[in-house]
């Protein structure tokens, strides 16, 4: 019992949870800072209008009018990406790291009462970030990865965070909030596809599951709220170049290819998946608050409708299912009192004490490849450094080798052989180089 009484205190901790999260504030700084830029982040150094070096707020804003023309119509996120290319890496590695653990902290505040603790729930989400997250480097810790994708995940739960409070205790938006918060929307809606439909998808249904099963007000601000997410959402995918480049895919050969590689997204999923079956089965067992029970298939359902939209994309990366993989969490960490606090907690602290393991494990591997990775590209920098200040434009360097997916070139081309690879010319066109290549590996 005193064993017991001792957990709780610790659980219910809120130093405790402070320093959970600075911890995992100060891993997640050590792991941006030792990402330097790659891929996309050369080529969007450089302005889609003109071409030239991006080095002010006007030439972003041209150059986003050209991307949304010729390119697609993610002109927030790519805002961002070109706006912190600007700035030192520190800045936008301390950010970064802020937004992760802002994200992790929201997805276990959905699933607290009001006011309420709990550093297990905290401990229990960020292992399970951790483990299966598909392409971790590249949503987390890579610059145009994570504005794309975190970024746009942590937005989604300050909105979906508004209509589960309106959801489970009936509560209003705040009165200063009520005009600003449309225009929020509207930026959730205009961000990233597959965050923008499972929110607006969540957040519809919370509304209508509250008005039939317990006749709640349908509040005017939150319907015009969603109104407005749907309206950026529109502004996104009715860009010219998006309509340009999906159109070839919206065939019925594109269509069932799409459906088929949103299927194997899924599948990367299916460990969460089969976590929340197995909370949402023991909640249902011993007769959880309905709600919260309700809250968690309507995440699940969110989860699912972020990535099963991506079979409108054609193709799409693992990185994609972000917030599929943020939303599964979030299921399971809604329904993760009801268990905790039934005849199955022995299991479930086995369960947890063997995700912090796996943690601790895959948390050495992949931060010893984030570090070794990061020493091969410094190298590589300095080759080119010390070339260029020679006189050398024709730059050769060596291969970089990513072994897991928490370093961000993890699936990414790095650099080609062909000079004339696009990710080549970026890069050396950003050292002012003619050209620059890769040696042969053999």
């Amino acid at each position: 019992m005193e064993s017991k009484d001792m957990l709780e205190r610790l659980r219910h901790s809120r130093g405790l949870e402070i320093f959970v999260l600075a911890a995992v504030f100060m891993v997640m700084l050590l792991c941006n800072v030792k990402t330097p830029m790659i891929a996309d982040d050369y080529a969007y150094s450089f302005s889609f209008a003109d071409g030239q070096r991006v080095d002010s707020l006007g030439d972003i804003f041209s150059s986003m009018a050209a991307h949304r023309l010729w390119m697609n119509g993610r002109v927030i996120p790519h805002f961002l990406v070109q706006l912190f290319l600007m700035l030192p890496p520190l800045v936008f590695d301390i950010l970064n790291s802020a937004v992760f653990a802002s994200a992790l902290y929201l997805t276990t505040s959905l699933a607290r009462k009001r006011s309420e603790r709990d550093t297990l729930l905290l401990l229990g989400t960020f292992c399970l970030l951790w483990i299966y997250t598909p392409s971790f480097g590249q949503v987390f810790l890579w610059l145009d990865g994570a504005l794309n994708y975190l970024w746009s995940v942590l937005f989604s739960l300050l909105m979906l965070k508004v209509y589960a409070g309106k959801f489970l205790n009936d509560r209003e938006l705040p009165r200063p909030w009520c005009w600003l918060f449309p225009l929020f929307c509207f930026a959730v809606g205009a961000y990233c596809e597959p965050s923008a439909t499972g929110t607006i998808f969540c957040c519809a249904l919370l509304l209508v599951l509250g008005r039939i099963l317990y006749k709640q007000r349908m509040s005017p601000w939150l319907l015009v709220s969603l109104a407005a997410a749907f309206a950026g959402f529109l502004y996104m995918i009715l860009a010219p170049g998006e309509v340009n480049n999906k159109s070839a895919t919206l065939t019925i050969s594109g269509l069932s290819y799409g459906f088929v590689n949103s299927m194997e997204l899924c599948r990367q999923l299916w460990p969460l998946l089969l976590i929340y079956l197995a909370l949402a089965f023991a909640a249902w067992h011993f007769k959880f608050d309905t709600r919260r029970q309700l809250l968690a298939l309507s995440f699940i359902l969110a989860s699912l409708a972020g990535v099963f939209v991506l079979s409108f994309a054609g193709y799409a990366e693992p990185r994609s299912a972000c917030f599929g993989c943020f939303m599964a969490v979030a299921a399971s960490a809604v329904l993760f009192p009801a268990v905790l606090e039934s005849r199955f907690r022995p299991a479930l602290l086995f369960g947890l004490t063997a995700a912090l393991a796996a943690t601790m494990y895959w948390g050495a591997v992949g931060m010893q490849d984030i570090c070794e990775s990061c020493a091969q590209q410094e190298r590589n920098e300095a080759i080119i450094l010390e070339a260029r200040e020679s006189g050398a434009k024709d730059v050769t360097v060596e291969p970089v080798y990513f072994a897991t997916k928490y370093s961000a070139g993890w699936g990414l081309s790095y650099l080609s052989q062909d000079p004339a690879a696009w990710n080549n010319v970026y890069m050396a066109e950003y050292y002012g180089l003619n050209s620059l290549s890769l040696k042969d590996k053999s």
